[in-house]
């Protein structure tokens, strides 16, 4: 599952994966990423972010957002270019699901 704000991103997203016969495994929607994320609980295994957080106001419940996504065992990983002077490090993150990994 990817998400982007942007139409066109989700647009391109999507011809990629049909050039690679990819689009029965890859679905991409247009989200905003800053209000509730419109997937049931503990339905991922892994998330990713890749140098956008920086850009979402409200980090702290974006965080908690993804915390209630992730399946118990878990994995999230983001960048962010603002902080990418900081050594990274693996942070347990709780949830109503169980634990998680939250890599920093």
């Amino acid at each position: 599952m990817g998400i982007d704000l942007h139409e066109q991103a989700i647009s391109t997203a999507k011809s990629l994966a049909s050039q690679r016969n990819l689009e029965r495994r890859a679905e991409f929607r247009v989200v905003n990423a800053s209000e509730p994320l419109p997937f049931p609980n503990a339905h991922f295994d892994a998330i990713t972010c890749a140098d956008a957080i920086n850009h979402i106001p409200n980090r702290p419940l974006v965080l908690a957002q993804w915390a209630r996504l992730l399946k118990p065992g878990g994995r999230l990983l983001f960048t962010d270019l603002l902080f990418s002077q900081r050594k990274c490090a693996i942070l347990p993150v709780g949830n109503q699901n169980g634990g998680a990994s939250l890599i920093l």
